[in-house]
């Protein structure tokens, strides 16, 4: 019987194929790999063009174009350019909320030459913010192109340009101007909405503070009750809705996206740092590169700022729960998921600011109605369709806004993004910023102070924390 197996020679001959085989099997996974995330991550920026968003840092630049009337970035920078450089601030109150103080109420003799002098000094930079302030395009000259390395110098001045209006404002109810203190306000509200083009959310953030320190003056001013019902509209019109919050908000999520973008690109990081690094360090920064795993975070990364853009554009409340979002790649390369984590705390953010001027606008139609009929009115129902065209509704419980009155005075709310109903409490029993167990709210007469004094607090001196005052 013939043997027709080949020679043993042969078959050990042909045992270096089998490694071949097995790289070249690799070889064409990894490129289908890289090539399906690589085209995953194209469709999505193609899709975020298709939608009318850049992607990219030039493209940031041009989505955000210069106006094509008067600047009043230029007349700021003037503005800017009149501050003092070293003012005497000793005994200036740094915020609108003096201790001991009631808008209307005489100051203090010494606290008002104190504001005097101080805005004495900054007559000229005044008078030019109020000139930028009624200017309606505004363009700052930021390279947006630089990603996180462009400068904002003009942040930390428009802050300052708001105590400003704030203080001159208090400074005219305490010479009994009260035509030039509601200007004021308005004003101010001008210098929030200079800012809510800018595509960043840190931007976004000061703008809304801004506002919010305008809401706050206004609400102090209308307990005076010296202003008339043509100058409370004019404020109720110059106040932020919910939908330019919205759309703030839309704007700076579309930029941060773009920045985002640009640091899988390593564009706008700090390259001044890479000589520094050990090869080590290098290679953990360029290997997932390489190999693909940046492609696959990236890609993760586009499809969550997806859902938070489409949750801007259109929010509702309560916000879609993690469930609703991409689960995060099975990378050890995962840069995105902590980037995307605070998109919570600016989403809340968001829809406190929407309320919030949702509920001055109410409160202002409140006391429009008490000086026609000589009272406050006993339901918001009173107020449509004279002053309103309906209640508005309250987000977070699908509510009308509530609405207490009392012998000496009433109480605007809504519940809150915590969705408890509070009764109309606006500070947590150590004052400080809105947290769990308060509203958002408009108040006429003591009540707060009243129904919940807070506890003061002074700083321990072993550093251990607050205590609270005897």
């Amino acid at each position: 019987m013939s043997d027709n197996r080949p020679p043993k020679i042969n078959r050990y001959r042909r045992w270096w194929k089998i490694p071949l085989y097995a790289m070249l099997l690799l070889v064409i996974a990894f490129t289908i790999f890289r090539y399906t995330v690589h085209r995953r991550v194209v469709n999505r920026l193609n899709d975020i063009r298709d939608a009318g968003y850049p992607v990219t840092l030039e493209e940031l630049d041009a989505w955000y174009p210069t106006p094509d009337g008067p600047n009043a970035a230029d007349v700021y920078q003037k503005a800017f350019d009149a501050f003092p450089a070293d003012p005497d601030t000793e005994g200036v109150p740094i915020v609108s909320t003096i201790e001991g103080y009631e808008l209307g109420q005489p100051l203090d003799e010494d606290m008002a030459e104190k504001i005097k002098a101080y805005l004495a000094q900054h007559a000229e930079a005044i008078a030019l913010l109020e000139e930028a302030s009624k200017i309606s395009g505004c363009k700052f000259p930021v390279e947006w192109s630089d990603g996180l390395d462009a400068p904002l110098p003009h942040l930390f001045r428009m802050r300052q340009s708001a105590r400003l209006l704030t203080l001159q404002s208090i400074l005219d109810v305490d010479h009994g101007d009260y035509d030039r203190a509601a200007d004021l306000c308005i004003q101010m509200f001008g210098v929030a909405r200079s800012l809510d083009h800018e595509p960043l959310m840190i931007c976004s953030s000061i703008s809304l503070s801004i506002h919010a320190l305008a809401l706050e003056q206004v609400e102090q001013l209308i307990q005076t009750g010296e202003l008339s019902d043509m100058q409370l509209q004019s404020i109720s019109d110059a106040i932020l809705t919910p939908d330019e919050a919205e759309a703030m908000f839309s704007r700076a999520l579309a930029g941060e996206r773009c920045i985002g973008h640009a640091r899988f690109q390593g564009i706008g990081g700090s390259p001044s740092e890479w000589g520094e690094m050990s090869a080590y360090e290098k290679s953990r920064m360029y290997l997932p590169r390489y190999v693909g795993i940046e492609d696959l975070d990236h890609a993760y990364w586009l499809d969550y700022w997806a859902v938070m853009v489409e949750e801007a554009a259109d929010p509702v409340w309560p916000p879609h729960d993690e469930s609703w979002y991409p689960d995060p790649p099975p990378a050890i390369y995962v840069v995105s998921y902590s980037e995307c984590a605070p998109f919570g705390g600016a989403y809340r953010m968001m829809w406190r600011a929407r309320m919030q001027s949702r509920v001055f606008i109410t409160g202002i139609a409140v006391e429009r109605h008490r000086l026609r009929h000589g009272t406050l009115p006993k339901r918001l129902d009173d107020l449509a369709p004279e002053l309103l065209d309906e209640v508005p509704i309250d987000p977070f419980d699908g509510q009308p806004l509530r609405y207490r009155v009392e012998a000496d005075g009433a109480i605007i709310y809504s519940i809150g993004t915590d969705e408890t109903d509070n009764r109309g409490r606006r500070f947590g029993e150590t004052g400080g910023m809105p947290e769990e167990g308060t509203d958002i709210t408009f108040t006429f007469g003591d009540l707060q102070s009243r129904l919940w004094p807070i506890k003061e607090q002074s700083p321990d001196p072993l550093g251990m924390g607050m205590k609270e005052k005897p």
